[in-house]
């Protein structure tokens, strides 16, 4: 029934466009992407293939920003389909503020891929470099001059990545942060714009952890987990970051230290720089020191070498290799540009060894560096068409 419902709200939403002539193919805006994927763990099986559509109604104004969006996906080799909300909001831009309301995703910090700074929005699913869900948030920016800004978010609560733990093959949920005015999530950001050649912020952040703690109790054989006692920590994070550049030498920093109310501090710094030649040969490079919720510790490498081909097309390889760990992940890929709409996008991922100190713990789903299936070699095409 809830399928039937989407599919009910897509095919009006493709009516009153078409019916709408050009003043909807003003409004809309969106991507399409076929992808094929193969993974190492698929042994001789065909390569799985999925759709995904991306439909954005967007009106702006001097004055105002209305945006609606609708993700799905769909699953052609098993029928499989898949429908949720993307951005929601109204945006007002006053003389010297803009006000936001909705289901947003915001963006903070300078570094590439991997922001310390950036807690707004939970990720979609666990990974180091994995993409933010949207969330209801109310969101202003106050504007003190033409170089410094003023930005407020406030979270009515808390969204969390995942619900719970894996432990002796039982999904065990954890206590969700109570839904109360108390428990709401917030956080303040002073940014600077040109000074003496610098960008720079300054950020605060009252929230609760994405993922969930498992307590400790004690026990004659000494302190052991109790399943019974799952929850979220509540934290505190100060952040700051800064970009500049000199000589052509684009160049970051980016800090983030949290402070759970119990428990151990942790932290994640970023450093990197760019650089881009007359013939178009770009590389990119930046170093990551990273102790996480778990108390893991990692000192990660990340660049990347980036080469324009006719104009049109980019070939493109990236690079993380862990200094603690030695291992090792190389990601070459081709985007070929078919038409002014139509790009093709292909890439090949190879791991060697362990990208992360201690490995993925077995009661937490998912990955903790770039999504679900990176610990396995594999392939992906995808043909994108926008609109």
């Amino acid at each position: 029934m809830r399928n039937l419902k989407i599919i009910g709200i897509l095919s009006l939403v493709l009516v009153i466009t078409i019916s709408g002539g050009v003043l909807a193919s003003d409004l809309l805006e969106g991507e399409f992407r076929l992808i094929s994927s193969y993974f190492e763990y698929y042994d001789e099986r065909h390569p799985g293939l999925t759709a995904e559509l991306d439909l954005i109604f967007k009106k702006a104004s001097w004055s105002d920003e209305f945006l609606f969006e609708i993700n799905a996906e769909g699953d052609l080799k098993n029928d499989g389909f898949n429908c949720k909300l993307g951005e929601v909001y109204y945006k007002y831009y006053g003389e010297n503020f803009d006000l936001a309301v909705g289901r947003q995703l915001l963006s903070w910090g300078t570094a590439t891929e991997f922001n310390p700074t950036d807690n707004i929005n939970p990720v979609i699913e666990m990974g180091f470099f994995a993409d933010k869900e949207p969330i209801p948030m109310v969101q202003g920016k106050y504007y003190l001059d033409n170089n410094y800004t003023l930005e407020g978010v406030i979270i009515p609560y808390h969204i969390a990545t995942i619900d719970g733990i894996e432990m002796d093959d039982t999904h065990i949920k954890a206590d969700p942060v109570p839904d109360k005015m108390e428990n709401s999530e917030y956080a303040v950001r002073l940014s600077a714009k040109g000074i003496n050649g610098f960008d720079y912020s300054l950020s605060f952040m009252h929230g609760f952890e994405d993922y969930p703690t498992i307590g400790i109790k004690e026990t004659p054989f000494g302190p052991l987990p109790d399943p019974a006692n799952i929850y979220y920590r509540e934290y505190n994070i100060l952040g700051a970051d800064f970009a500049s550049s000199y000589e052509g030498i684009g160049f970051w920093g980016e800090a983030a230290y949290y402070m759970p109310d119990e428990g151990e501090d942790y932290y994640s710094t970023v450093l990197g720089a760019d650089y881009k030649f007359e013939n178009g040969l770009y590389l990119l490079g930046q170093a990551i020191y990273r102790k996480d919720q778990m108390l893991q510790k990692n000192t990660l490498l990340q660049g990347a070498v980036e080469k324009s081909l006719a104009q049109i097309h980019t070939m493109r390889t990236g690079l993380v290799y862990n200094l603690d760990t030695e291992g090792i992940m190389l990601q070459p890929e081709l985007e070929l540009s078919l038409s002014d709409t139509v790009t093709l996008n292909i890439n090949y991922r190879y791991i060697d060894g362990e990208l992360m100190t201690g490995g993925i713990p077995d009661n937490i789903p998912g990955n903790i560096l770039m999504g679900s299936n990176l610990m396995e070699n594999s392939f992906q095409a995808k043909l994108v068409y926008a609109f």
